[in-house]
């Protein structure tokens, strides 16, 4: 079985769900994968550069997905240099690179759970979606764009705005299943 790795914050750990519930635990079982997980709640840029720097997973498939705390946290000012350096890293030790966008947050809730306004939480995260597309473009890595799921009716995916619940996370790995046999197509 091929190796498959993940790295990430809480959104790709599964923060709040039973680690088999999480959707790259769901997606690596259902494409009988191994699943590597290096996420960590809480995951930054630049601390995910160090981990990566320690890491051995030559020519195995990748997916990472980072930035929003560092957007949140206001800890941005380097994130475009430390996105491209992560981008830098894999493409030099990796044969398939996807990066993911978020999926939208539930703007208003996650603003019931602290000081910022949804301005700031909506700002935060479209800002950053646009650093991911870019970067995406710049160095040809598969982009997985969570952000154009379609969400079912009356049914929310987090349970705080912003950590996904188990229905998300068995979204989430549904809409990369599908990426990924797409991409695996061409």
């Amino acid at each position: 079985m091929d190796e498959f790795y993940f790295f990430g914050d809480s959104i790709t750990y599964g923060y709040g769900v039973e680690k088999s519930h999480s959707w790259p635990y769901i997606f690596c079982k259902n494409k009988n994968k191994v699943f590597k997980d290096l996420s960590v709640n809480g995951l930054i840029a630049k601390d995910m550069l160090e981990i990566i720097k320690t890491c051995k997973f030559e020519n195995a498939e990748i997916f990472f997905m980072i930035g929003i705390n560092d957007k949140l946290l206001g800890l941005d000012y380097k994130l475009k240099e430390n996105l491209e350096n992560i981008a830098k890293e894999f493409i030099n030790r990796s044969k398939k690179i996807y990066s993911g966008i978020y999926p939208v947050f539930d703007f208003e809730e996650l603003a019931k759970y602290s000081l910022a306004n949804e301005e700031y939480y909506k700002n935060a995260y479209y800002s950053l979606k646009e650093e991911i597309i870019n970067l995406n473009k710049k160095y040809g890595l598969i982009t997985v764009d969570f952000s154009k799921m379609k969400l079912p009716k009356n049914q929310t995916i987090f349970f705080d705005g912003l950590h996904l619940n188990r229905s998300g996370n068995e979204l989430l790995a549904l809409y990369f299943e599908n990426t990924y046999d797409r991409i695996d197509l061409r």
